[in-house]
């Protein structure tokens, strides 16, 4: 099939296109044979004829086609420099997809020796992947590349698969996984949330049980991550009545002197329906008291950092605003 497709593209470009009839002079003798023809109205003129060149579809040209294809594994790490300097991935792709996957995953492995950034290679590495969607044994060659001891530090691969332009690998490169799923998941979700990355949890937000979600959204309002992020857990079902030692989810934000988490957290209790009264003053540790005891005694109690009375106060007409009380 390839060698016939081939003979006819030779073929077609090896036939002169008509050209204009100015552009070629016939002889007197010539002129004289040539009886005058009227065209019907429609019929384009010769003049005009254009004949098209089929188009080919790449997974049909044979290798020789391919511009690496007479290149060592060297000389196409070589070639393929410019594109990786750019961080060009979707070119990189491109290039190593229409050779056979054995040789495609020599060249990566080449490529994995060099210093170009190892996001980028994975994200290559998932690129090429995406092309073998229907043969998990070419994928398979792929995935264990990301094994490779030097691409182990750095940022989960399931991390940076949602962060590429080729989501879509996600669940193959889970099922390959195996019994490593539930860790990759867990650690791409803890990064996702550390990094504030409201785009990578969305696309991940489906393998997050409400159990992480709870996990998650109690490290999150302890660093004070972006609201974008907290609503992405409560959606996902996340505790917001949840206690650790000691203290409520809220008192946590009141603690971090977050107010945009303050009213976050709130405002999810009201959409499920918790008593607002019970939620605001509720207490664990009579040490600690409630929300609203915790943000006065912020203000006054010299064990707490003199330059933070301001926003205290803040936090303590936010609360009362809610409905928070003093004496529960």
């Amino acid at each position: 099939m390839k060698q016939l497709l081939v003979m006819f593209l030779f073929l077609l470009l090896s036939t002169p296109y008509l050209t204009n009839a100015s552009s070629t002079t016939p002889s007197a003798a010539t002129q004289k044979s040539v009886q005058t023809t009227t065209l019907p109205q429609n019929t384009p003129s010769p003049s005009t004829t254009i004949l098209a060149t089929p188009s080919i579809p790449s997974d049909l040209l044979p290798e020789s086609v391919n511009p690496i294809a007479t290149l060592s594994d060297d000389e196409v790490v070589n070639f393929l420099t410019p594109l990786l300097s750019a961080q060009s991935e979707d070119n990189i792709v491109d290039t190593l997809v229409n050779i056979p996957i054995q040789r495609a995953s020599a060249i990566v492995e080449k490529i994995i020796a060099t210093d170009f950034p190892r996001n980028l290679i994975i994200q290559v590495i998932f690129g090429v992947a995406t092309h073998y969607m229907n043969n998990p044994t070419a994928q398979k060659q792929l995935f264990v590349l990301l094994e490779t001891k030097k691409l182990i530090p750095g940022a989960p691969p399931l991390f940076i698969a949602a962060q590429s332009s080729y989501p879509q690998i996600i669940p193959p490169f889970l099922a390959w996984a195996g019994n490593k799923k539930k860790q990759i998941v867990n650690q791409a979700l803890r990064y996702a949330v550390a990094q504030n990355g409201t785009k990578e949890l969305t696309v991940l937000k489906t393998l997050i049980t409400p159990e992480q979600a709870s996990e998650l959204l109690w490290y999150a309002v302890d660093f004070n991550g972006k609201s974008s992020v907290l609503q992405i857990l409560i959606d996902r079902n996340a505790n917001i009545e949840q206690t650790q030692q000691g203290k409520t989810l809220l008192l946590l934000a009141v603690e971090r002197l977050n107010p945009r988490i303050i009213s976050l957290l709130i405002k999810a209790a009201d959409t499920r329906k918790i008593n607002r009264k019970k939620y605001i003053n509720k207490f664990i540790d009579p040490n600690i008291g409630t929300p609203l005891q915790l943000a006065i005694r912020m203000q006054n109690d010299p064990k707490f950092a003199p330059n933070i009375k301001n926003e205290a106060a803040q936090i303590e007409l936010l609360l009362i605003k809610y409905g928070a009380s003093e004496n529960v």
